[in-house]
């Protein structure tokens, strides 16, 4: 089921919503989010700072870009999946 914070922000917009307002929406959502993933990123796997991202030679980011895509399409597979089933999606309660 949806997050009654996800509900209360679909709940308040207007559609159909002006693309600007749409992009003022996303980035304000994704720095916010943003910022709290990388730091959870931070305490997981360089809480002593001896790693990094800027320590990281080009071949490892390309690795680890690689593993968030395939993330990304198991998502998107899932999310297509459930959208071409014929069950009655979880609405806001």
């Amino acid at each position: 089921m949806p997050s009654s914070k996800l509900c209360f922000a679909i709940s308040r917009m207007n559609y159909p919503m002006k693309d600007e307002l749409l992009m003022e929406n996303a980035l304000e959502q994704f720095q916010h989010l943003a910022r709290q993933k990388f730091l959870a990123g931070i305490i997981e796997h360089n809480l002593d700072g001896t790693k990094g991202l800027d320590r990281m030679t080009l071949l490892q980011k390309v690795d680890c870009c690689k593993e968030e895509v395939m993330d990304l399409w198991f998502y998107l597979y899932a999310i297509e999946q459930k959208l071409l089933s014929p069950r009655k999606e979880e609405q806001c309660g």
